[in-house]
């Protein structure tokens, strides 16, 4: 596992998101709960999904699928009982931080199982990438689903 520290973008991009979609969590530093556990391998370019993983396991009432259609993609946050969280970012190719997840994993054959030492530091963003992820998130609009009915199945 890899600490989140070392992935500005994608760090930045989490905290952003889930203020955007009003997930909080109860310490502000998702940095120290979360880890970076793997990447989706499907090798489809729009898929960003990344599996994190938090110390401890997730309570029973955050535990399931939450789904936010946005008009920049779609994204699926998966909350598993063992501690996993499934971030799934789907149907847009260009997310600020799909680059430096694939070249910071590129590396990464196997996964370990132990937690990193908490980093207090945290690598600064650029002015560029700044800019790339107020770009993003300065128009970033929830979409509403449209349901079907089928009626009983």
């Amino acid at each position: 596992m890899h600490s989140l520290n070392d992935t500005p973008i994608f760090l930045e991009f989490l905290k952003r998101f889930f203020k955007f979609v009003k997930i909080e969590f109860r310490n502000r530093y998702i940095q120290n709960k979360l880890f970076i556990y793997s990447k989706c391998n499907c090798k489809d370019k729009g898929c960003a999904t990344v599996y994190l993983k938090s110390r401890t396991p997730w309570k029973e009432s955050v535990q399931g699928i939450y789904i936010f259609d946005t008009n920049k993609g779609m994204f699926i946050i998966h909350v598993e009982e063992n501690g996993f969280l499934e971030f799934e970012a789907l149907l847009y190719e260009q997310y600020p931080y799909k680059k430096e997840i694939d070249t910071f994993l590129k590396y990464e054959k196997a996964i370990h199982d132990s937690f990193p030492r908490q980093k207090k530091s945290i690598k600064s963003l650029t002015k560029k990438n700044k800019q790339m992820l107020h770009k993003y998130f300065r128009n970033l609009e929830h979409k509403h689903m449209n349901t079907i009915d089928l009626g009983e199945v």
